[in-house]
């Protein structure tokens, strides 16, 4: 398939762009590096300069440098990628969640995403080389490990969050011994947190049937 590399810094010097042209210059610069004929009537939006297009895989750099001068631009993206099932990958120094409303998870910019859980063993890896990193060392490697892994079944995401705080709890008494103790109070803090993933979870089971919240509770 096709695969475009748009920097986005450029049009931040244009401060009086208004966001039509933004698109339209944006839709302009795709259509030359697919070496497509440019048409007369150029798309003012992601989903009609998706419908113009072949199947690309769209590589938006330094994204910071346009979210907040065109707040809907994020949203128009995962709107056209639902439709038209483009892939878009997006480079950037914040969280995507600085550009869009916050009651919505930004994994939701996917239409689809397949990420398997790691094993046991994958996941202890990574935590030694992080470890190692970061200068840490642990009280009980597997006591440790098999409370990680009992809290997030290896799942990435999950293995990467909570690591993230338990590091911050360490860090935070000026230790350098992570425990057991330590992964279960990060767990805790991750749960009550203002995680936008967690908390979409947690709402959600707020607004269940007692006969849900125990179906969900056992597929947990």
């Amino acid at each position: 398939s096709n695969v475009v590399y748009v920097s986005l810094e450029q049009f931040s010097e244009q401060r009086k762009l208004e966001e039509d042209q933004f698109y339209r210059q944006l839709a302009q610069m795709i259509f030359e590096r697919l070496k497509l004929e440019i048409p007369v009537e150029l798309s003012s939006s992601p989903q009609e300069l998706f419908q113009m297009i072949p199947y690309t895989t769209l590589l938006f750099d330094e994204f910071n440098y346009i979210g907040r001068q065109f707040p809907p631009f994020f949203h128009q993206l995962r709107e056209g990628v639902e439709r038209c099932r483009f892939a878009v990958v997006l480079a950037d120094r914040v969280h995507p969640s600085e550009y869009m409303d916050s009651a919505f998870s930004p994994w939701n910019v996917g239409s689809q995403i397949q990420l398997r859980d790691l094993t046991e063993s994958q996941m202890w890896q990574i935590m030694s080389l992080v470890a190692a990193d970061w200068a840490i060392t642990f009280d009980d490697e597997n006591a440790v490990c098999a409370e990680f892994y009992k809290q997030t079944h290896a799942h990435p995401y999950l293995t990467q969050k909570l690591g993230d705080v338990a590091l911050k709890l360490v860090r935070g008494r000026g230790d350098s011994t992570l425990s057991p103790r330590d992964v279960t109070e990060a767990a805790n803090q991750v749960v009550c947190s203002s995680d936008s993933n967690m908390r979409t979870i947690i709402n959600y089971t707020k607004d269940l049937s007692s006969r849900q919240e125990k179906l969900l509770t056992e597929v947990v």
